[in-house]
């Protein structure tokens, strides 16, 4: 067995901006492990404003770890190595992600099934409809980057504030403008230090928003239950929860949603356990994604929704190379017409 990691650094055709970061150029952790014939692939995008990871911290991980993975030749050994490592995988959920994946995808090909297979749960082949994902460009290119998912038939829109009130209503009136049945949630991502500043900001929005994603400084759950119990709409969690014990944070899970992602959440096993305990509580989740991402984080995100019976009720991501330069994962899977995906 053999072990390969890099940083990928996958420049954007457009850069993104939102109100924790802006990015030009990929930031992810890429692992290959090869056995005989067979090479499992597995990425992580490491946040530091959501889990406190950086690139120098995954690639410290993995390398202070390696004589300890190749000692994991089959998918019971990965069990009991993640069972015995549980409080490094929560301070290291996208480093090991990218192990996890790779583990996975090795392990899978070798025994001539799906992953999910592998590991018990669900294969259900779908078609996807993702979500159109607007960050906080430029006057003039953002109506622009608006007007290519309408030609592309979407009508689901997660948009970035800007915290300017008029520029995020006029935002939020021409997508309703252009499509009065579309879905728009918003994403501050953690904006606001005081609840009562951001209800006041937030009542003064367009009334047709389904939610609003990160409103508050993470972490803050007093303000955070506190905000969903008021707001006419649900509040989506993000930062907020990255780790199983999060979800027993939640004082109103009839007015929460939680953003799933696979490389923050710790990987696909861990996503999964998460994500069937936040729909038993009482919750809703999203199936998100971290800018940047390739195909192989893709491929995990469909995976986890169909762990979930395909329960999420949006799926972000899937841009490929309409965002990323490249994309070296073997298989590809970008959003076509209506933000479709073929997954079989």
């Amino acid at each position: 067995m053999k072990i390969d990691f890099r940083l990928l650094e996958i420049p954007f055709k457009v850069s993104f901006k939102h109100n924790s970061a802006s990015r030009k150029v990929t930031s992810t952790i890429w692992v290959e492990i090869s056995r005989g014939e067979f090479v499992g692939i597995g990425e992580g995008c490491p946040r530091s404003y959501v889990t406190g990871e950086s690139e120098e911290s995954c690639v410290a991980f993995i390398s202070d770890r390696k004589e300890s993975f190749l000692k994991i030749e089959n998918y019971q050994l990965l069990l009991v190595w993640r069972q015995s490592n549980i409080s490094d995988i929560e301070n290291n959920p996208a480093a090991w992600c990218a192990i996890e994946l790779a583990f996975l995808d090795l392990f899978a090909q070798e025994t001539n099934q799906s992953i999910n297979e592998l590991i018990g749960e669900m294969y259900i082949p779908q078609v996807l409809e993702y979500s159109a994902v607007l960050g906080d460009s430029s006057p003039g290119v953002w109506e622009k980057l608006c007007d290519w998912h309408f030609t592309n038939e979407m009508s689901n829109f997660k948009l970035k504030l800007n915290g300017d009130l008029l520029l995020d209503s006029d935002r939020i009136k021409y997508i309703l403008s252009k499509n009065s049945q579309a879905e728009v949630r918003i994403d501050a991502n953690n904006m606001w230090n005081d609840k009562s500043e951001a209800i006041n900001y937030l009542n003064q929005l367009p009334k047709e928003i389904c939610g609003v994603e990160e409103p508050l400084t993470c972490p803050n759950w007093e303000g955070i239950n506190s905000l969903s119990a008021e707001l006419a709409y649900p509040v989506i969690l993000d930062e907020h929860v990255f780790r199983l014990s999060d979800l027993m944070e939640v004082k109103n899970p009839e007015k929460t949603i939680v953003n799933l992602r696979v490389s923050k959440c710790g990987g696909l096993i861990n996503s999964i356990q998460m994500g069937k305990s936040a729909i038993e509580l009482g919750m809703r989740v999203i199936v998100g994604a971290q800018v940047g991402e390739t195909s192989a984080l893709t491929k995990a995100g469909f995976l986890l929704s169909s762990a979930l019976s395909h329960e999420p009720i949006a799926h972000e991501g899937g841009y490929g190379m309409l965002l990323l330069e490249s994309d070296p994962f073997r298989e590809y899977y970008q959003l076509g017409k209506q933000g479709k995906i073929i997954f079989s």
